[in-house]
């Protein structure tokens, strides 16, 4: 059959149960294939398991190697890959660590501050800071989480963080600040 304009149009029979294709109770007519030059169907299988290998290969690699990338888009991985034992590096930095301890009244103060900065060429989400004060011993007094003061930093950005503790618990002589997710400890 032709259309107006001269051109073939395909040719639709009507379905046989278990007949080829269906669609919509219609099938079209299939059109044989041209056949492929001798060794190159082996080839071509060939080069499809080879891809199917990288990939299964290259894919976990690629996870694995840039986890510290992966892990600064998205921090709630960081937990899965300390699951099967690698050490993940949030990027982040946290520099000049200022502690302070001051009476304010009745009570002492004491306050935290330090300056967090993503040193790397992309944005990325700050995870949270968990804040630690250790004895004469190393043992750890006390510790609490908090967030920190802006949800991402863009590339070579900084942000100043501030923490205040009311009524520390006496004997602290060390306090330390990392991030929850594995990012470099500060001390002072």
């Amino acid at each position: 059959m032709t259309n107006a304009h001269g051109a073939a149009e395909p040719v639709y029979h009507a379905a046989r149960p278990g007949a080829g294709r269906q669609r919509f109770g219609v099938q079209k007519s299939t059109i044989p294939r041209r056949a492929l030059p001798e060794g190159v169907g082996a080839l071509a299988s060939m080069l499809g398991r080879v891809g199917v290998v990288l990939a299964l290969i290259g894919g976990p690699s690629v996870a694995i190697a840039h986890r510290d990338r992966i892990v600064a888009a998205v921090p709630a991985l960081a937990p899965a890959y300390a699951a099967i034992g690698l050490s993940v590096h949030n990027g982040f930095v946290i520099e000049d660590l200022h502690v302070h301890l001051a009476p304010v009244g009745d009570r002492k103060v004491l306050t935290l501050e330090a300056m967090l900065i993503n040193p790397r060429n992309f944005s990325g989400t700050l995870p949270n800071l968990r804040i630690v004060l250790r004895g004469n011993d190393g043992r750890e007094i006390y510790a609490w989480t908090t967030r920190p003061p802006k949800d991402r930093l863009e590339a070579a950005e900084r942000a100043r963080f501030a923490a205040r503790l009311e009524a520390p618990p006496e004997g602290a002589a060390e306090a330390v600040v990392s991030f929850v997710d594995g990012g470099a400890p500060s001390s002072r």
